[in-house]
């Protein structure tokens, strides 16, 4: 059985995870056939090599054309079902997006169904999600363990304006999960990060000091976001 570890000390996002993957050795190729399959139009992806002080990872990039409709859940789930991918891809990544969902509408007091995904719902975070389903699928990953989140402070713009940081939406989704407040202000756990922990991830439980271990590291954009991939 594959386990994969994330040690998310500085924050997650959606493009953090899929360029850890990267950086891991999940062709960037096979992502982007895959991808292909999916009803959306007019984005690329890239990867690049960066460094961060004295440590080299991935980054990975989504561009996509600057008008995105607002996708309801149900939207979101037509095209990842549309797609034709493994099962398990499909079910991850519905899953992920259905908790994102489900965080929103507690939050703002509506029902699922009127959620929009303005935001999170644009064609970055579907293919950030469905890219990191399609990596879990690529290395075989049974299970996915999370150490201690840090999660950022102050406040944020967003569509409903200034928040607080983490977001209502984040912090809801990281309920059960060990969390802490990162040092300074800014964002370092991203909704759509916070997501695909809640839906894949359980917390770490023993020690994998004498577990074989392969690291890969994916440098969030901020100077703040990092995150590392173990695998056993």
């Amino acid at each position: 059985m594959t386990v994969a570890f994330l040690e998310p000390f500085a924050g997650i996002a959606g493009d953090m995870t899929v360029a850890a993957f990267l950086d891991l050795g999940f062709p960037i190729e096979a992502l982007r056939e895959s991808l292909s399959r999916l009803p959306i139009d007019d984005w690329e992806i890239s990867s690049e090599r960066v460094m961060r002080g004295a440590f080299t990872g991935t980054h990975f990039h989504v561009r996509h054309g600057e008008e995105q409709p607002h996708r309801h859940l149900s939207d979101v789930r037509r095209i990842i079902e549309a797609g034709q991918l493994p099962d398990r891809v499909v079910a991850r990544s519905i899953d992920a997006f259905t908790r994102l969902a489900e965080a929103e509408a507690g939050v703002h007091g509506s029902d699922v169904e009127q959620v929009h995904f303005h935001e999170v719902g644009a064609v970055d975070a579907i293919i950030d999600i469905v890219g990191a389903a399609l990596a879990l699928e690529h290395f075989d990953v049974a299970e996915l363990v999370t150490s201690e989140i840090r999660v950022g402070t102050g406040e944020i713009e967003c569509a409903h304006g200034t928040i607080p940081c983490p977001a209502p939406g984040t912090l809801a989704l990281l309920e059960g999960l060990p969390i802490r407040l990162a040092e300074g202000e800014g964002e370092t756990t991203t909704p759509t990060g916070a997501a695909l922990l809640k839906a894949w991830a359980r917390p770490l439980a023993g020690d994998f000091a004498s577990v074989r271990r392969r690291p890969a590291t994916a440098p969030g954009r901020a100077r703040r976001r990092r995150c590392r991939t173990c695998f056993a």
